[in-house]
């Protein structure tokens, strides 16, 4: 948990140091609302890969035209019910929370249009509850990586569509696309 708390700080100081400098349109920041579609490797149900749907906030400060800061957090909306690959017990997978700090690196092609890649860190925690059983949870920390393109929609409205990769621990990854709004501030 201090990891995360020590992450929040560090976004949120980036963030508003990027946003305070500066004033045209494309060195302000934004926060965000995402939905993501997350699938990993299975290794409860027995199936090949698990999916569950996480809905995100994003604050992200832009440092310069190029480059910006971004702080995610976000937790599973949309669980993975099944049954457990070695009984018939009903089981719940989900994520309790995931935190990511990001540098962004983008480049705006047109006044509406700008591709970016990104990498960063994430902190998360997971949740397997069986019916009858006590509840599993296993915390994670990786390397992560993202690519995705931010569509300004107004002076203020925006689109981000993106394809991110949170984790890749031995043999389990945890990635999917993601799509949302953002408000310029």
């Amino acid at each position: 948990m201090k990891k995360v708390c020590i992450s929040i700080i560090a976004g949120l100081a980036l963030t508003g140091q990027a946003a305070a400098g500066y004033n045209d349109f494309f060195n302000q920041g934004y926060v965000g609302l995402s939905y993501a579609a997350l699938e990993q490797d299975d290794r409860f149900f027995g199936e090949d890969r698990l999916e569950t749907g996480e809905l995100l906030i994003r604050l992200v400060g832009n440092i310069n035209e190029y480059f910006s800061s971004e702080l995610r957090v976000g937790a599973t909306v949309d669980d993975n019910k099944d049954t457990l690959a070695d009984d018939q017990t009903e089981a719940e997978f989900r994520h309790n929370y995931l935190a990511s700090g990001f540098l962004r690196l983008g480049y705006p092609l047109f006044a509406n249009f700008t591709p970016y890649v990104a990498a960063g860190y994430t902190w998360g925690e997971e949740r397997l509850e069986a019916e009858g059983a006590s509840t599993s949870r296993s915390t994670f920390d990786d390397w992560s990586f993202a690519a995705g393109i931010d569509i300004d929609l107004g002076e203020r409205l925006g689109l981000n569509i993106e394809a991110t990769e949170y984790y890749n621990i031995g043999s389990v990854a945890l990635r999917g696309p993601s799509a949302g709004l953002y408000w310029r501030f």
